[in-house]
């Protein structure tokens, strides 16, 4: 018997969908929208009356504060302002609420000045504004060879001096008296070189002022005083011209030996009533000396031999230290 398949055919149904939109239905969905836009822009505009009440609230009771008024500025001991100058120079509102001052703008002023080492300005609450200057420490007035070398145009406020790393910035009136007593260093010019307020020069011959100047402190604070000016006058020799009129010449280095011979010169010198003119330091046992009244004849003074006796090992870190100050 042979069986039959019978194939079974599947009925799809197929149900058209039709959606009517009509004018009425659009304009009730557009009402809907605009319903829940108008509730957000209450809650917004309720939220926004509560943040501005809240900010007047704070207004009032911070900014508007007479509490919180400006009322004292403490300011460390600076050679460049007192409080009513350093109130000036940073238009300070000395009437307003102490959050109306700009601190980092006038920290960033104070620090943006050649004559500045590091400066903070910080709010103290309630009404205490704190300030400290660090300055730059002058060492040496700076000028050019050809600068005319009358002091009072160059020992003046204004004047440029650097400190003990050769950075320049100028005297401010509050230095003037620290100042005064500094010798002054005359460059050769030089184009690599120029002289520019708030630039550390680097030049050769400031270095070895600088070297020279600090050697002299060390060993001799009263001789120090006594230096007006320095020049390099070649590769191996300072030039010193004392506020006595004396000129001295001493070598790159070893200044420990010359700086005492020097003294022994000064203090022999004024024993038996010379009028010193010039002294020559560089040699190590007879210092030739001038005298005014006689600058032609050369006379020479016994150095100290106190201390003339050196070990092996001194020698060497002197002969050393001596050629690294050349460079």
């Amino acid at each position: 018997m042979s069986k039959t398949r019978h194939s079974r055919k599947r009925q799809h149904t197929h149900v058209l969908h039709s959606h009517v939109i009509s004018g009425r239905l659009i304009w009730l969905a557009c009402l809907g929208v605009l319903g829940k836009l108008g509730k957000l822009a209450c809650v917004l505009a309720v939220l926004a009356g509560i943040g501005w009440g809240i900010w007047q609230g704070f207004r009032h009771a911070v900014y508007q504060n007479p509490d919180f008024s400006l009322k004292m500025i403490q300011l460390n001991k600076n050679p460049l302002f007192d409080e009513a100058e350093f109130a000036e120079a940073t238009q300070l509102n000395l009437t307003g609420s102490i959050f109306d001052v700009d601190t980092k703008g006038i920290t960033a002023y104070l620090n943006a000045r050649a004559e500045v080492l590091d400066a903070h300005v910080e709010r103290h609450l309630p009404d205490t504004l704190n300030v400290t200057i660090r300055t730059r420490v002058p060492k040496i007035w700076v000028v050019m060879l050809d600068h005319p070398m009358a002091a009072d145009k160059v020992r003046r406020v204004g004047g440029l001096v650097a400190d003990s790393d050769g950075f320049l910035f100028p005297c401010s009136a509050g230095m003037m008296e620290r100042a005064m007593d500094l010798p002054i260093v005359r460059l050769m010019r030089q184009a690599e070189h120029p002289l520019a307020s708030g630039k550390l020069l680097e030049h050769p011959e400031l270095r070895h002022a600088l070297r020279l100047y600090a050697a002299v402190l060390e060993h001799d604070s009263q001789l120090a005083q006594q230096m007006d000016v320095i020049r390099q006058v070649n590769a191996w020799s300072l030039e010193v011209k004392m506020r006595q009129g004396v000129t001295a010449t001493l070598g790159m280095g070893d200044y420990a030996r010359q700086i005492r011979n020097w003294s022994t010169v000064l203090k022999h010198s004024e024993s038996k009533g010379y009028d010193l003119a010039t002294v020559q330091l560089i040699p190590k046992r007879n210092i030739p000396i001038t005298l005014r009244s006689e600058p032609q004849a050369t006379m020479t003074i016994q150095a100290d031999s106190s201390n003339s006796e050196i070990s092996r090992d001194e020698k060497k870190q002197r002969d050393l230290k001596q050629l690294l100050n050349r460079n």
